[in-house]
C-alpha cells in the first residue's frame, strides 16, 4: 500500500543590498454624467519609478490653450470636441493616457457604460486630489498606502523560502520516495528597520495590526482587541526590493510579493532604535499564477487587465 506524507524544506539566503518599499498601488474609476467641457482638468496623482509622487492632471480640450494649473504636470490631453457621448470620452481617455509620457507608471482600461479604470504600477501613498473642473466622479477601488521603509541596519535583509511537498512511498520500496508533489511555498523576508518614528510605526504596524481611537481632533494609536479575528489579508501590502545603486528604470532584479508584516522585536532605546520585522508572503490574486507568491523582475510589465 502506498503511503503519503508531508515534508518541508526551508532554504535560507542573504539578500544583496536593496532599497525596500511596502504598501499598495492606488486604483480609481472615473466616470462622467456628461461630456466635460473644453479646457477643464481632472487632477490625477501617480507614483513614479523612484516611488516619489507626481502631482498630475488630465486636460480635456476643445482646441484652446491648456490651463496649466500651477504645481501640476500634464499627463494626458483628451480632445472632447468631437465626442458623441461619455463612452467616447472614456475611449479617448484610454488612448491619450496610454500614449502619454507617463504611460509606464499606470495601467488604464476604458469600458463603455462604466468608465475608466486606472491603477498605478508602483506602490505608495497618494495625496488626495483637489481642483477638478471636469465634472468627473472618481471612485477609489483600492486606497494606496506606504512607501520607502527607510535605512536598514548593517546586516541588511535576509530571505527564506519554505517548500512543502507531499511525498509518496510504497511497501516494496521502503522509505524511498517514489513520487513527490509540491503543495506549498512560503517566502519570508526579514529586516531590521531603523526608522522608528511615530509616522512610520503607524503606517507599517498600526494600520495593518492595530487601531486608532479618535475623540474630536485628538487621536490615540495602539493595539487592542478591536483588531482580533479580522482578516490580515485585507490590510496586506506589497513588499518591493530594488537593488541599491541601480537605476530605477532597471527593475530586472526587483523582488516583490504580497505580504503581511509581522514585527518580531522592537527596541525604542535612545541609542539603538530598531524594529525587527518579517514580511510573509500571501497568495496574490492580482498576479499571474506562475508568479503569484514571489516575483523577481519588472512587475510593471504584468498585464493586469488580462488577469
Amino acid at each position: 500500500m502506498a503511503k503519503l506524507c508531508k515534508s518541508k524544506k526551508t532554504v535560507n539566503s542573504n539578500v544583496n543590498p536593496k532599497v525596500w518599499y511596502y504598501g499598495l498601488e492606488h486604483c480609481r474609476m472615473t466616470t462622467f454624467a456628461a461630456i466635460p467641457t473644453g479646457e477643464t482638468i481632472l487632477p490625477i496623482n501617480i507614483i513614479q519609478e523612484d516611488y516619489s509622487e507626481l502631482l498630475g492632471y488630465i486636460h480635456f480640450t476643445n482646441g484652446a490653450a491648456d490651463p496649466a494649473p500651477v504645481g501640476l504636470t500634464n499627463i494626458a490631453t483628451v480632445d472632447v470636441s468631437g465626442a458623441a457621448d461619455v463612452d467616447a470620452v472614456y475611449a479617448a481617455m484610454e488612448v491619450a493616457l496610454e500614449a502619454g509620457t507617463y504611460a509606464g507608471l499606470y495601467q488604464v482600461s476604458a469600458t463603455a457604460g462604466e468608465g475608466v479604470d486606472m491603477i498605478n504600477n508602483f506602490i505608495g501613498s497618494i495625496t488626495e486630489e483637489s481642483g477638478d473642473t471636469s465634472g468627473a466622479v472618481v471612485t477609489i477601488g483600492q486606497q494606496s498606502f506606504g512607501g520607502a521603509l527607510g535605512v536598514l541596519t548593517e546586516d541588511g535583509a535576509s530571505a527564506s523560502f519554505e517548500f512543502e511537498t507531499l511525498d509518496q512511498t510504497g511497501d516494496s520500496t521502503g522509505s524511498a520516495i517514489i513520487e513527490s508533489f509540491l503543495i506549498g511555498i512560503t517566502a519570508t523576508v526579514g529586516m531590521s528597520l531603523t526608522d522608528t518614528s511615530r509616522a512610520q510605526f503607524e503606517e507599517m504596524f498600526i494600520n495593518p495590526l492595530g487601531g486608532k481611537y479618535v475623540n474630536g481632533l485628538d487621536e490615540v494609536i495602539g493595539f487592542g482587541t478591536d483588531s482580533f479575528f479580522k482578516s490580515l489579508l485585507a490590510k496586506a501590502g506589497k513588499l518591493v526590493g530594488h537593488d541599491a545603486g541601480v537605476a530605477y528604470t532597471d527593475r530586472s532584479n526587483d523582488w516583490s510579493m504580497l505580504a503581511s508584516i509581522k514585527p518580531s522585536s522592537i527596541n525604542f532605546n535612545k541609542e539603538l532604535q530598531v524594529i525587527e520585522t518579517e514580511f510573509i508572503s500571501y497568495y496574490d490574486a492580482t498576479a499571474p499564477e506562475e508568479v503569484n507568491i514571489f516575483k523577481i523582475g519588472d512587475f510593471s510589465v504584468i498585464d493586469l487587465e488580462s488577469l
